[in-house]
């Protein structure tokens, strides 16, 4: 077993059911919301390529929680983020949701992603579309460890393209690829 992955099974987040309010909700692409919920739990404990899984409804249908990426977490400010897109009914629903209102959050949960032991030279990060949602919690993590880092980001289309700026900000370079060419390298993100 290696050292990494011995190390995430040794790391033990706390995980609950949690009442957390609305703090904020954006449209950030096309169909594509990012929504900032109030958390402290979840914000403290969150680790990179962790999700939450979100009970939509206090009403029977939709029945089953949705399960999200923690997009990103500040424990300071007790919020942590997710990302979707409105493609079925329980996200499509998400989609009204308003400052205020109260989501039932179960989380965090899974393993996460494994954390190098010693400090990478480079960290090369790979994602596409909805794949993109928990790399800033990564590039966080990576940029406490003084790891710089290039992020491959790739989508169907510019309009569907989220989070460039965002890994900017966050100290990463970025190349993007757009399988139809309308941003940056026409073809899939690979």
């Amino acid at each position: 077993m290696s050292t990494a992955s011995s190390a995430n099974k040794t790391l033990s987040t706390p995980k609950g059911i949690y009442e957390c309010p609305v703090v904020q909700i954006e449209k950030v692409a096309r169909g594509i919301f990012l929504m900032r919920l109030f958390g402290p739990e979840i914000s403290r404990t969150a680790q990179p390529g962790q999700f939450v899984n979100i009970h939509v409804r206090h009403e029977p249908i939709p029945l089953l929680r949705r399960p999200f990426s923690v997009c990103r977490a500040n424990a300071a400010d007790g919020t942590f983020d997710v990302l979707w897109k409105a493609m079925g009914t329980g996200t499509t629903l998400m989609t009204s949701s308003r400052k205020g209102d109260r989501f039932s959050v179960l989380g965090p949960l899974g393993n996460g992603f494994a954390m190098p032991a010693q400090k990478a030279k480079k960290a090369i990060v790979v994602a596409g579309g909805l794949g993109a949602a928990p790399m800033p919690l990564l590039l966080d993590h990576l940029a406490m460890r003084a790891v710089p880092s290039l992020v491959l980001l790739g989508a169907r289309s510019k309009d569907e393209l989220w989070g460039a700026e965002l890994f900017e900000s966050q100290g990463a370079k970025v190349r993007l690829a757009t399988d139809d060419g309308s941003a940056g390298q026409k073809g899939f993100v690979t």
